[in-house]
């Protein structure tokens, strides 16, 4: 009686394995144990990271598929190191697998949190935290800046919006709610928010939801110091609008010491040819004359 009961204990436990879900990918037979790594950094941030791996291929790791590497990301080859100019919009983790000529495989796991809020990360989103509008208006979610962050210089306004249909723009305001200040307009950047493909599987450019704009706060009046408020406004192709809410923020740029700036043009994962004007937007502080265009 005792060894059947113990027989039927390891049958429900071989079982319940099976239906674990898989975390662990097998090296190929004959190669080198698989390398994984962590690498925390914060939004819009420049990567230079050395694989350790000779003459490597690299791709992005998306559920149970591979993807090219993301916008602003490239790979030398020969020298093994990975690099990522992070745009506005990208946050969460994202995955990566490397593969040398010689059989070794690296993964990298890349956590990309809101700046100005000691790197605190970001809650994945999922249906039950954000509901989708039963009355068919956009729907989504102001992420970044965090209410309340001092900040200076230059910062990525980000976010995610989604339709049952399909979200035309997303345009950042500020001031008061009955006086609203037109900004300029979000870009929607392609696998910016894994979080929220998962999330909402059935809805339309789900893997574009992700929206981010790179603020020169020193345009904000009083040279970007003070107190301000932001807005984001999703509007859909029905021409339905709705706020995805406000973010307090309080600048500082009087004490602000590092140059800093934007890339205007081309916009992001936007096409570039030999005859596209490209436009570099910066400034420095103390500059009485704003930004400059180059």
């Amino acid at each position: 009686m005792k060894h059947n009961v113990i027989n039927r204990w390891l049958i429900c436990m071989f079982i319940f394995c099976l239906s674990l879900p898989l975390t662990a990918v097998e090296p190929v037979k004959g190669h080198k144990p698989i390398n994984t790594s962590l690498l925390k950094v914060e939004e819009t941030a420049y990567i230079v990271h050395p694989l350790g791996l000779k003459n490597v291929t690299g791709k992005m790791v998306w559920g149970n598929s591979f993807k090219p590497l993301p916008i602003g990301a490239g790979l030398d080859p020969e020298k093994g190191i990975f690099y990522w100019l992070i745009g506005p919009g990208y946050l969460g983790d994202f995955s990566f697998r490397f593969s040398s000529a010689d059989g070794r495989e690296k993964n990298l796991t890349i956590r990309i949190t809101p700046r100005f809020c000691n790197s605190a990360p970001l809650k994945p989103v999922s249906p039950k935290t954000t509901r989708p509008s039963s009355s068919g208006i956009p729907f989504g979610d102001f992420s970044t800046p965090l209410n309340g962050a001092a900040v200076s210089s230059s910062l990525a306004v980000t976010g995610w919006a989604l339709d049952d249909e399909a979200v035309t723009s997303v345009k950042i305001y500020r001031g008061a709610t009955d006086n609203l200040i037109y900004i300029g307009d979000a870009d929607f950047v392609e696998g910016a928010r894994p979080d929220v493909e998962t999330a909402y599987p059935g809805y339309p450019n789900n893997s574009a939801a992700g929206w981010g704009y790179m603020l020169l706060s020193n345009f904000l009046p009083n040279s970007g110091n003070g107190t301000f408020t932001l807005h984001a406004v999703a509007r859909d192709n029905r021409g339905n609008t709705v706020s995805l809410g406000s973010k307090t923020i309080i600048c500082n740029n009087a004490d602000a010491i590092k140059p800093f700036g934007a890339i205007d043009a081309p916009e992001q994962g936007g096409a570039a040819s030999k005859n596209t004007p490209q436009r570099l937007a910066h400034d420095r502080p103390g500059n009485p004359h704003g930004r400059s265009l180059l």
